[in-house]
């Protein structure tokens, strides 16, 4: 028995070593130089973005395009590009997506914001000629479907700038100037509720829309369709209005 007892550490000791050898030999030289790729990867991504602002600023872009690869660069410059849109400085922005895209044309995200920095700039059919791209890559690409619906609505074609507008959710503060918009372009198409419907729905999202706000009321007091008309909850959104 005791004998028996032997012979089975010593199997197992076998058995734990092969686990071993099998680890060592076989995962680790999988393992570590991903996780090497990994962190010289992320390092990449934090000086990218940490210098672009300055380099790209001083024409030295080409030297984080060197160090850091095409896709981490054109992450960066994407992300000034939109601080920049952010800060109103449209025209800069366009010039950076711009270079973005000759990075990597690839990336829907990419295309979208030049596309919305065009709109800004009032270069419309560029604006859409991006988002078509934008949307060709990603069919349901919020920020390109709201960025064509609002080029659209600005050439005058509401229809399609409707059919744009309608698959943006709206389910954030963010989305209330979607919401003002598709309910004045549901106005201008004559569809009564549901420009009411959206007028309501920008104003419960972010109840500074005045616009919204005001557009409801008016619609509410004197819609074209009486039966759609509600005085009562005209005055009591008008008064809610005012507090």
């Amino acid at each position: 028995m005791a004998s028996t007892a032997v012979v089975a550490v010593l199997v197992a000791f076998d058995l734990v070593g092969l686990a071993l050898a099998i680890l060592l030999f076989a995962l680790l030289p999988l393992v570590v130089p991903t996780a090497i790729v990994h962190c010289v990867y992320r390092s990449q991504m934090f000086m990218a973005n940490r210098l672009t602002p300055s380099f790209y600023s001083h024409g030295r872009f080409w030297i984080i395009r060197f160090f850091c690869g095409r896709n981490c660069s054109a992450w960066a410059l994407n992300n000034y590009a939109v601080k920049l849109y952010s800060d109103e400085q449209y025209h800069a922005s366009n010039d950076a997506f711009s270079r973005v895209l000759q990075l990597d044309e690839k990336s829907a995200v990419y295309w979208a914001h030049r596309g919305a920095s065009r709109y800004s700039i009032g270069e419309y059919q560029s604006a859409i000629d991006d988002l078509n791209v934008a949307l060709k890559l990603e069919s349901n690409h919020q920020i390109a479907l709201m960025y064509r619906g609002y080029t659209l609505m600005a050439t005058d074609n509401y229809t399609a700038a409707l059919d744009d507008l309608a698959r943006v959710e709206c389910n954030t503060s963010q989305h209330s100037m979607v919401a003002y918009f598709r309910g004045h372009l549901n106005e201008l198409l004559h569809h009564w509720e549901s420009a009411i419907d959206d007028y309501l729905l920008a104003y419960n999202l972010d109840s500074t829309q005045t616009d919204a706000a005001i557009s409801l009321v008016r619609l509410q007091a004197g819609c074209p369709d009486k039966d759609l008309r509600d005085a009562n909850k005209a005055i009591q959104n008008a008064t809610n209005l005012c507090v």
